[in-house]
């Protein structure tokens, strides 16, 4: 059927086509197809090290091989990227820490791949190993520089504390790529990054599209620069290069601009005339002191404000005026799609809610988490998921009474996200079950938490190397025993105890599954049952940050639709569920937001 039209159609069909796995099946149909599809499956390639511990062990032997074939599919590539997870080894990464030549070694093994790429054919290049890029690579005179002048979008993490890095031996060139918009780069540290940064910003400022810098920890990049005159103005003067007295619409053509690890603190009304927020559309503010000053200077200076997104995760120092900020912000604007917000702070959080109201024409995304902040029964929840979202009893129980209560039956959501235990959580999205809007929660569990104290959806024995502990002795927000729970039920609190209309049981058909705690087992039965909510594809529970960091303990869930199935309206998603796999990749955005943790730790 494709072969019928002219090629220049088939081309055009082509490139709308986003799934590899499609791509792969158009390869395979016939030779005619084949030759037309490949170069749109090779358009993206990806080359993985082999694991954390061996980052320089990366075989593109593959790649190279089809540069001996009819159609050298290497000539066509566009994007390359160079990654690895980072799960476990999230401190001392880099190559030049490993005895024995492993920086030679990784040069080695990516140079080949690099030379066989058409000249000045990338036009997206990404580093995510989290080591010292070599400079052959990415160094003044490096293969890059020279040779792909034309790439639009770098995207690098880097090991910035390594001491070849701080010592000025792992030199970056981006002065080259005159045609950049896109510059995304975590983890940089030293004297040399800071000055190759400063310099990509004065030359490229008015075309970037996006910037998104992650420093990782502000105090520790503070520690490094205490021999400066003044580290105060450092990120205004030498990062963003804005001179004294400010230069307004310095970031003219800016669209994404993401912040971690940053200090705003100083000079927030220059930082805030840098950029156009009449072309700002997504702003994500993550660790970065001062924060509340930058966002009140964005409401004073009467730009217009058209953002779609808006990510803010509060810094450990819990700001007095936390409410008013957020609440004078969201309300200066409308239009707001996505909104995610993490707290340190127990104050109420209804005055997040009725905020976010000012936007419920638009608001499809939602993430509220909240940690700390409060104590009980002895246990401190300084720096724990709170789980009952810094909510009293009586305003959960009223949630549940009358759903016209609680504000968020004004929001047609798509997608929520909130750090909360499964027996309050009924109460808080009982308004979908009437809007029939919502397609995933995301029950938000921090990955720090769930790998020191229990899960609320998984039983396990024991948490934590050699701890010896059973669940309810090591849990310090651990709900009273079941017995009371149940009462406590029975006396009005709204749970899912409530809706008990199939028998409780193990979430799983096989034994390779975990056994799911009972108040998740029914809080799913509800969600996914005739008095639940009928919009639900999928409940998320975890942390889904840095890559799938914490996947061992995240669980899928989605509605029962099998023929003939007994007892459970609710399974685990599985790899023949590609809509809902699907699904969650079209929400990943809200899955990943406002993580706990850093990219990197020293």
């Amino acid at each position: 059927m494709l072969l019928e039209f002219p090629v220049e159609i088939v081309d055009i069909i082509l490139a709308e086509v986003t799934d590899r796995n499609d791509l792969k099946s158009l390869c395979e149909t016939c030779t005619a197809l084949y030759k037309l599809a490949v170069p749109f499956l090779y358009k993206s390639i990806t080359v993985r090290a082999k694991d954390e511990l061996s980052l320089q062990k990366i075989d593109v032997e593959p790649f190279l091989r089809t540069c001996h074939t009819p159609i050298n599919r290497l000539k066509g590539v566009k994007a390359l990227e160079i990654t690895s997870q980072f799960y476990t080894k999230i401190g001392d990464r880099c190559t030049h820490r490993d005895v024995g030549g492993s920086q030679y070694e990784l040069v080695q093994n990516l140079m080949p791949l690099l030379k066989e790429l058409k000249e000045d054919s990338l036009r997206s290049f990404t580093w995510d190993l989290g080591t010292c890029i070599p400079p052959q690579i990415l160094g003044p005179f490096g293969h890059l520089p020279l040779k792909q002048k034309g790439i639009e979008s770098i995207r690098l993490t880097t090991d910035g504390a390594c001491e070849w890095n701080l010592y000025g031996n792992c030199l970056i060139d981006l002065s080259e790529f005159k045609n950049l918009k896109s510059l995304s780069w975590s983890g940089l540290r030293s004297e040399n990054d800071f000055s190759t940064l400063h310099g990509a910003l004065q030359q490229f400022s008015n075309q970037l599209v996006e910037l998104d810098l992650d420093l990782i920890d502000w105090n520790t990049v503070n520690y490094f620069l205490m021999d400066q005159d003044d580290s105060r103005d450092f990120f205004v003067r030498r990062i963003l290069a804005i001179p004294p007295g400010g230069r307004k619409g310095m970031f003219s053509a800016l669209q994404l601009l993401s912040l971690s690890g940053v200090s705003l603190i100083d000079f927030p009304e220059e930082i805030t005339e840098a950029f156009d927020f009449k072309t700002l559309r997504s702003l994500k503010l993550r660790l970065c002191p001062g924060w509340d000053d930058f966002l009140q200077h964005a409401c004073q200076s009467c730009q217009p404000i058209a953002l779609k997104s808006l990510e803010i995760q509060i810094t450990d120092d819990i700001e007095d005026n936390f409410r008013d900020t957020i609440s004078e912000f969201l309300e200066s604007f409308e239009g707001l799609e996505k909104l995610f917000i993490s707290t340190n702070s127990a104050r109420d959080p209804l005055d997040l809610w009725y905020a976010a109201l000012h936007h419920k024409s638009t608001l499809r995304r939602f993430v509220h988490h909240v940690r700390g902040g409060a104590s009980e029964d002895g246990f401190s929840y300084e720096d724990m998921d709170r789980p009952d979202l810094s909510f009293t009893q009586k305003e959960i129980k009223s949630f549940g009474g009358w759903f016209l209560n609680n504000p968020l039956h004004k929001l047609d959501l798509e997608c929520i996200g909130f750090s909360c235990r499964p027996q309050y959580l009924e109460s808080l999205i009982i308004p979908f079950m009437q809007k029939r809007t919502l397609k995933v929660l995301h029950i938000r569990q921090s990955g720090p938490d769930l790998e020191n104290y229990p899960s609320w959806a998984v039983q396990c024995d024991y948490f934590g190397p050699d701890s010896g502990l059973s669940e309810e002795e090591v849990d310090p927000i651990q709900t009273p025993s079941e017995e009371e729970d149940e009462d406590r039920d029975n006396d009005g609190m709204p749970g899912p105890s409530k809706h008990k209309n199939s028998s409780s049981s193990s979430s799983s058909s096989d034994d390779e599954s975990p056994k799911l705690k009972r108040k998740f087992q029914d809080f799913a039965h509800w969600a996914f049952g005739p008095h639940g909510i009928s919009s639900l594809r999928i409940i998320a529970f975890g942390d889904f940050s840095y890559g799938g960091r914490y996947h061992q303990h995240n669980i899928l869930l989605c509605r029962n639709t099998s023929p003939g199935y007994f007892g459970q309206n609710f399974r685990h998603l599985n790899q023949e569920d590609r809509e809902l796999w699907d699904l969650l990749e079209e929400y990943s955005d809200v899955l990943e937001a406002c993580p706990t943790g850093n990219l990197f730790e020293d």
